[in-house]
């Protein structure tokens, strides 16, 4: 009967600790990758896009620290690393696109124009150069 009681609480923990994977996942993809995008597109549409993407990183990322009490419990714990197995971890991962999105695109922005530099100063790579200077600019 031990063993069944057992079997309950850790279904039950396994719930909680899903439900709470949940919560922050749809708090990452709302802020993080939402917001990341949007800020994103709207930098694109100024004269220096760089430098409007690292103050709106910044912004989304002061609002993720916010939010960091909705990390789940079970994340910060010391033996959660080896706890967790990989496909958990990449159900949760893959649960986050939106959010990994949003910062990947306001990142892209920021190195877009040192990236195109570099590979225009070892002749590499000009259909990227190319790219950045349509759709994000260059600076000179």
């Amino acid at each position: 009967m031990t063993s069944h009681a057992n079997t309950d609480t850790s279904r039950i923990e396994r719930q909680r600790e899903e439900q709470s994977e949940k919560r922050w996942a749809d708090f990452l993809n709302a802020t993080v990758g939402l917001l990341g995008f949007s800020l994103g597109l709207g930098c694109l549409g100024t004269k220096t896009p760089p430098f409007n993407a690292m103050i709106s990183l910044l912004f989304v990322l002061g609002i993720w620290a916010r939010g960091r009490h909705l990390v789940p419990a079970h994340f910060k714990s010391e033996h959660a690393a080896t706890r967790r197995t990989l496909k958990e971890r990449l159900r949760f991962w893959r649960s986050t696109g939106p959010a990994v999105f949003g910062y990947a695109f306001l990142s892209f922005i920021i190195a877009s124009n040192p990236l195109a530099q570099w590979c225009m100063s070892i002749h590499f790579w000009p259909g990227f150069v190319h790219f950045v200077h349509a759709y994000v600019g260059m600076p000179g």
